[in-house]
């Protein structure tokens, strides 16, 4: 029996909205980081979390973890002299940032899905200070969150087979062979099954001007597949790097080219955005501002590199980004 008119019309607006929410739900950004970039990109996250629906912390602390102290970061939010931080206090902090609207509303968050990876060896930030996240993020449900702390890792990004031993503890290029893809695990805990890595096609990295007075470099790089290039339909991942991880650091361009995501970009249509700090006063080694160098808002939607950050990626979602092909 068919339906009344009525009915139909409501059913179809119902299965439309259905179909435009989860639209928006997987075309959401997602973003990783690892130490400083680790940090901040906890802070992107939590600052926008209605846009931003995954984050992959790697050797960083909770959102607001240096309270804007630089003694702070060093000495509760890397290793734990004055005791580790507290996630549950500084979630709560976060609720107000999101009352006064300063970042979104924290509600957002519980959609989202989270990963953290903590080495063995790594003592330039203490896995105590990792596993806060947990704490932070106790309204997602468990499940949504994926810890890997089970590798002989110094302070690294661990790869399948590129970079330093795995043991290393923190040593240019801040990439270590672990025999583990844990950037293909990442990209998979946000989007689900994926088709294997692939060979990465060197004319897909592309640059592109960033903002200017961000302690940021004048130009960053994106690993864009042939299938995103000339659409907006493409997911978008951003990836921070750590400090002195950045083209003119002592790494050069070994993370963006290493660390496993454009070959898992390329096999499944995803655009990963690699943004780059630089050293400045006060910053001398191309770290991101997780602890208020700039200037003391350093956390919510108007702090400086988080806004510069946001923009890259709105840009890119809306294809209004000015791209070049990337030269050394």
């Amino acid at each position: 029996m068919p339906f009344p008119r009525p009915i139909l019309a409501l059913v179809i607006l119902v299965v439309l909205f259905s179909q435009a929410d989860a639209k928006e739900k997987t075309l959401k950004h997602t973003i990783s980081g690892l130490s400083s970039g680790g940090f901040m990109a906890a802070q992107m996250h939590v600052a926008h979390s209605k846009s931003i629906g995954g984050v992959a912390v790697l050797a960083g602390g909770p959102y607001g973890c240096s309270e804007g102290s630089i003694s702070t970061a060093l000495f509760r939010c890397m290793k734990t002299l004055v005791g580790g931080p507290d996630g549950a206090t500084l979630f709560a902090k976060a609720i107000r940032l999101g009352e006064k609207g300063q970042i979104d509303p924290v509600s957002h968050l519980k959609d989202s899905k989270v990963v953290l990876v903590t080495g063995e060896n790594d003592t330039t930030v203490y896995s105590s200070v990792v596993y806060e996240n947990l704490s932070f993020y106790a309204s997602i449900d468990r499940s949504r969150i994926k810890v890997i702390d089970d590798l002989p890792l110094g302070h690294a990004f661990p790869t399948k087979s590129k970079g330093n031993v795995c043991e290393k503890q923190s040593e240019p290029p801040w990439v270590s062979a672990c025999g583990r893809d844990v950037a293909g695990e990442i990209l998979q805990h946000f989007y689900g099954t994926l088709s294997k890595p692939t060979k990465v096609d060197l004319e897909n990295f592309f640059s592109f001007e960033q903002p200017s007075g961000t302690a940021m470099d004048d130009r960053g790089v994106a690993y864009i597949p042939k299938n995103c290039q000339g659409t907006t339909d493409c997911p978008i991942h951003m990836a921070l790097h750590g400090c002195q991880q950045g083209i003119d650091g002592d790494s050069g361009d070994f993370y963006f080219k290493n660390v496993g995501f454009n070959e898992w970009a390329e096999s499944n249509n995803i655009v990963i955005v690699y943004p780059q700090a630089v050293s400045t006063y006060g910053n001398p080694k191309q770290c991101w501002d997780w602890w208020g160098y700039i200037s003391s808002d350093y956390k919510t939607q108007t702090a400086p590199q988080i806004s510069a950050l946001k923009s890259i990626l709105d840009q890119m979602a809306a294809g209004t980004l000015t791209l070049n092909k990337y030269k050394k």
